[in-house]
């Protein structure tokens, strides 16, 4: 039985939020335990299993709400998102107390250095955020985006293992960080515990 920390920036609703969802009660289910921390936890938007009654809602972890998401009308998101992921990281690694055996990070390596002093990271990308940033026309922009390019990539090669979502992503994440070592593809987990079965007896009845 293993105790696996997952860190996450929001644990709101969508792609990246389903994919840890889904990752934790598989590993519910298979025996081990799981924390979920993250910077920032809407009950007014999650997924149903994260709050209430939820069977990950005791499991969830929120540190550094308070810290901004933006600097000014949007803007600055990746690097107050580094901020928020670092003060989580400090969070778990100063603490009186710890239990957790490794940790699943995504989406924002900028913590991997700090967690890998205490923790085995296990880092599922997403997608390289120096290619979702495709407005560098000012020079403004770019100046601004170089120092966080470049400790997107420093950073992800401290990860003990990195993974991404498809074969597709693979070769994106080859394209944008050449020098690092080729990552695993692992496909998202898929809840089929929440899948109704089709009825085929009366989509059957109903063809005839």
């Amino acid at each position: 039985k293993m105790h696996i920390a997952f860190a996450h920036l929001d644990l709101g609703i969508g792609g990246a939020e389903q994919l840890v969802v889904n990752a934790a009660l598989a590993l519910i289910n298979k025996g081990h335990e799981v924390t979920l921390f993250t910077t920032h936890h809407s009950q007014d938007h999650c997924f149903a299993q994260t709050k209430g009654d939820g069977i990950l809602a005791r499991h969830v972890v929120v540190v550094g709400d308070w810290l901004p998401r933006s600097i000014y009308r949007g803007k600055g998101i990746s690097l107050c998102s580094s901020i928020r992921m670092i003060y989580l990281a400090l969070y778990m690694l100063l603490r009186p107390w710890f239990t957790e055996d490794v940790v699943f990070l995504d989406g924002v390596s900028t913590p991997i250095p700090l967690l890998r002093l205490r923790y085995p990271v296990f880092f599922y990308c997403h997608f390289p955020d120096l290619f979702l940033c495709t407005d560098r026309i000012s020079l403004l922009k770019r100046i601004y985006r170089a120092p966080l390019d470049l400790i997107e990539m420093v950073t992800t090669s401290f990860a003990h293992t990195v993974v991404v979502n498809s074969i597709f992503t693979r070769g994106v994440f080859q394209e944008a960080f050449p020098k690092l070592k080729t990552p695993q593809v692992l496909y998202p987990v898929a809840d089929f515990g929440s899948f109704t079965p089709p009825n085929w007896e009366k989509k059957k009845n109903t063809i005839g």
